[in-house]
This record gives structure tokens, C-alpha cells and sequence, in this order.
């Protein structure tokens, strides 16, 4: 295919590529200008004005990947996110709370006695 999507996918798969490529430079790069020995306690002993670094900060620098979260990930959803209700009650209680939890017996009996059924329900009324 020579089409117009083709070559959009195509410039778009290789500049996809191309930044992949530059942010990995950009890592080996800032991983050489760290040094090799990081048993001594400073990185640099003549340092400009704010640019000195304490060792223990660069051990494993770009070694692992960040699993930092975006800003507004962390603002929607905070540091531990729960989805649903809490409910204190147990499952069983939960059950016996759902609207079609009257109909349990009938419901059952009509399931051993045939082989298709459709149930309709709203939603969270306890069809499952």
C-alpha cells in the first residue's frame, strides 16, 4: 500500500524511533559523566557554585526506570486509589442486600429447568 496512511505511519513510526534513540543518548551520556568510583564521598572536589553532588545520590542513577506517576495521575487518583464503595459489611450480607437476592430460589429453579434464560436487571441489582 502506498497510500496516504501508509507513509503518515511510516513518518510517524520513525520519528518514534528517532526520539527513542536521542532519549537513549541522552541516558548514556548522562551515565558516562558519572564517575565509576563512587566509594569516595564527594563526585567532584573543585565544583561550581551548586553543582556538587553527594555520591549516595548518583548510586543507581538511570540504573532503574522511574515508576514515577504523572502530576495529574497523583492529583486524580492520590498516593493509594481504591475503586468502588467501601462497605463494612461481609459478602454475604452484601448479597442478601441486592435487589434479585429475593428471587434466588425461583431464579435457580429456572436455570435446572432450562437451557437458555436471559436475565435483565439493572445494573448492580445482582444478576451475576
Amino acid at each position: 500500500p502506498e497510500g496516504s496512511m501508509q507513509r503518515a505511519a511510516m513518518t510517524a513510526s520513525a520519528l518514534a524511533k528517532e526520539r527513542r534513540e536521542l532519549q537513549q543518548q541522552q541516558q548514556r551520556t548522562l551515565l558516562e559523566a558519572i564517575p565509576k568510583d563512587l566509594s569516595r564521598p564527594w563526585e567532584d572536589p573543585m565544583p561550581e557554585e551548586g553543582e556538587r553532588h553527594l555520591a549516595a545520590e548518583l548510586r543507581g542513577l538511570g540504573m532503574t526506570a522511574t515508576n514515577e506517576e504523572p502530576e495529574w495521575k497523583v492529583a486524580a487518583l492520590g498516593k493509594a486509589p481504591t475503586f468502588g464503595m467501601k462497605d463494612s459489611r461481609s459478602i454475604l450480607e452484601q448479597r442478601q442486600s441486592l435487589p434479585i437476592y429475593a428471587l434466588k430460589d425461583p431464579l435457580v429453579q429456572a436455570v435446572k429447568e432450562n437451557q437458555v434464560l436471559v436475565v435483565i436487571g439493572e445494573t448492580g441489582s445482582g444478576k451475576t
